[in-house]
This record gives structure tokens, C-alpha cells and sequence, in this order.
């Protein structure tokens, strides 16, 4: 009788636990899936980085608790509808570099000048604060949080014929993209042309356009390697925050551990996302100089021409964003105070066009 009992109470001990831990145990089976937004084609160096410096270290230190549902090469939304997809709750992650088009005092990091390539990663670190304090203050209220902000290298002019060796592009057309680097071109005497980065490529080959502005590394994400016959590569032409960003209603809705690890991995993966772009970057033009293409750099007096002509690009900038955003010039200021820590102070010009002078 004694052992009947003792038999029945630890069934009974086990069928409770089954019953109370059972809800909790499937619970932690089941992953958080974010479905995250991309327009990069497949094996694009940033799509890569996001992918390995990202993506993959959340999942480790979630101990798979957090699981991404990856859409890239604009198979959920277009680049331009990542930003108010995000928003809206059709995707929970994604990239947001397009972000400019709704609040566009985020173009400040197209401003030419800022820095050169191998400065980059200290780039990065005093530029993705400001962005995050300042774009953050304007995004959250619409339901967006960034989480990360790798910067790329500068905006570069290759193309084919004859290259270009002083600060006077002499009214070759240039392929450009954004509301910024048109001007710089036109201040350097080149004429832009408005074009889809696919449509470019063949511009190129038939010789209606002679040169394409971009950072290094989409040269080959877009197979234009193929194509050049120089590069100017220290122009300096701005660069881009690739910045990726969460629906705010999303990750307030997740454990606060987890929301740790979003922040914590977001800004590791901000620097060692750019060194990655960068390493990219010196790869790309040991291969260019291997194919014969030919490397060309202004002279210091060069450089210094240039960033006089492209004041005017800052101070036109400047004027037109002060006007939607009051704020301007303190992030601005911020964002200068940055460059100056990490050792990398921004030409007079700039300064000057910062201050209104």
C-alpha cells in the first residue's frame, strides 16, 4: 500500500511539473524571428558584413533565442521602402541607409572632405554617436531605433579614357547618386548624370558616361572593375552610414537581455564593420593596380584646391537644412568636436562653413 502511494505521488509530483513547465519549455524553444530587409545584391561586401558582424553574433549570444529571417537584394522592400517598411511593421529589421530621404540633415555624412580612406574606422567612431543621438531624436517618435552605423569609405572617380591628375575634372560625365555629390562633382568641374547604378554599366561602356562616383568596394559589387582604366582616389567625395535599424514597437516588446545584446553587438559591429569595409577597400585597389588601372592621387596643393571649391558645397547644404532643422549647426559642432578627438580635424574650409563664415 505504502509503495502504491508513494508511487502515485511521484506521478503526480511529475505530471504537475510537466503541466507548469510545459508552456515555458516550448516558450524558450521557439525563437524570436525578426524579419530583416536588405537591397544589396547576394556577396556585396556590406550585405557580408552585416551578415557576419551582425546577424550572426546576436544569434550566438542569444543562445538562438533571437533568429533572423533574411530578405536581401530588395526581395521584401525596395531600398527606398526599407526605412517606412520598418515603420509600418512589415519588416522588424533592416537596412536603413536610405533614412536621408525622410529626415535628410542625415545626408551630413555626404559632405566631401572629412576625411581620407585609411581614417575611416576613426571616422566611423565619432560620426555614429552624433548620428544615433541627433537622427535617433527625429526616427524613435516614428517607431524607428537604429541599432548600428558602419561607415563606408569615401566616394571615389574611376572611369575610362584619360584619368584626371589635378583638382579640374574638365566637364567629364560622372554617374551620381544622393542630393550631395552631384554638387560636388559640378564644383569640380565635372558634369554629373543622374542614372540607375544598373543602367551606369553600360553607359559606361558605350562611352556615354566616363567616369562613376562610388566608395571602392561597389566598384566590384557591380562588376565596373571590369571596365576601368583609372581611379582618382583620394577625392574624398563623402561617405555613408550603413546604418541598420529595428521597429522601435518590436524591440520594446523583447526581454531587456535581449534588447542588450541588439545595442551591445550594434555598436561592436559599427567599428569592426568598418575595419572589414575597409580591409575590402586596400584588397580592391591592389587588385585594380594587378589589372592595370591607373591609381591616381591629387597633390596636397590639389587637395586644397578642392576642398576650397567644395566650401560652397557645405555652406549650400548647411543653409538648405537649417531651415527644416534648427538644431543643424550644434550637431554639426558635435559632430566636428568628434573628428578633432579622434585626430582627425576637418579642413578650414569646413570649419568655417560650420560656423557661417
Amino acid at each position: 500500500m505504502k509503495k502504491t502511494l508513494y508511487i502515485l505521488l511521484v506521478a503526480g509530483c511529475m505530471g504537475l511539473l510537466l503541466v507548469t513547465s510545459g508552456p515555458a519549455l516550448a516558450q524558450a524553444e521557439k525563437p524570436i524571428v525578426l524579419r530583416t530587409a536588405d537591397f544589396y545584391p547576394p556577396n556585396h561586401p556590406i550585405e557580408l558584413m552585416f551578415k557576419k558582424h551582425f546577424m550572426t553574433p546576436v544569434e550566438q549570444r542569444s543562445k538562438g533565442r533571437i533568429k533572423f529571417d533574411y530578405y536581401g537584394n530588395e526581395a521584401l522592400l525596395k531600398n527606398f521602402d526599407i526605412s517606412p517598411g520598418i515603420m509600418s511593421g512589415i519588416a522588424d529589421v533592416g537596412n536603413t541607409i536610405s533614412s536621408y530621404r525622410i529626415w535628410p540633415v542625415g545626408s551630413f555624412m555626404y559632405l566631401p572632405g572629412a576625411f581620407s580612406d585609411q581614417e575611416v574606422v576613426k571616422f566611423a567612431r565619432a560620426s555614429w554617436p552624433v548620428y544615433n543621438k541627433f537622427l535617433g531624436r527625429l526616427a524613435e517618435p516614428q517607431g524607428l531605433k537604429f541599432l548600428m552605423g558602419p561607415c563606408t569609405s569615401n566616394y571615389q572617380i574611376a572611369g575610362r579614357g584619360a584619368g584626371k591628375k589635378t583638382a579640374d575634372l574638365g566637364g567629364i560625365k560622372i554617374r551620381t547618386s544622393g542630393t550631395v555629390l552631384p554638387h560636388c562633382i559640378k564644383a569640380l568641374g565635372g558634369t554629373p548624370v543622374g542614372m540607375s547604378i544598373t543602367e551606369a554599366y553600360d553607359a559606361m561602356e558605350k562611352g556615354v558616361l566616363q567616369g562613376i562616383s562610388l566608395a571602392i568596394p561597389s566598384y566590384k559589387a557591380y562588376q565596373f572593375q571590369e571596365l576601368l582604366k583609372w581611379a582618382i582616389i583620394n577625392v574624398d567625395l563623402g561617405s555613408a552610414i550603413i546604418s541598420y535599424g529595428i521597429s522601435l514597437k518590436k524591440f520594446n516588446s523583447l526581454p531587456p537581455d535581449l534588447q542588450k545584446i541588439l545595442v551591445d553587438v550594434g555598436n561592436e559591429a559599427t567599428d569592426v564593420g568598418t575595419e572589414t569595409y575597409y580591409e575590402d577597400v586596400k584588397k580592391d585597389l591592389a587588385d585594380w593596380k594587378a589589372r592595370g588601372v591607373e591609381l591616381i592621387t591629387w597633390s596636397a596643393k590639389d587637395k586644397d584646391r578642392e576642398n576650397a571649391l567644395l566650401k560652397d558645397t557645405w555652406v549650400k547644404w548647411i543653409t538648405d537644412e537649417e531651415k527644416r532643422y534648427r538644431p543643424l549647426r550644434q550637431m554639426l559642432t558635435e559632430w566636428s568636436d568628434n573628428l578633432d578627438k579622434e585626430g582627425i580635424p576637418l579642413s578650414r574650409h569646413f570649419k568655417d562653413a560650420i560656423k557661417g563664415k
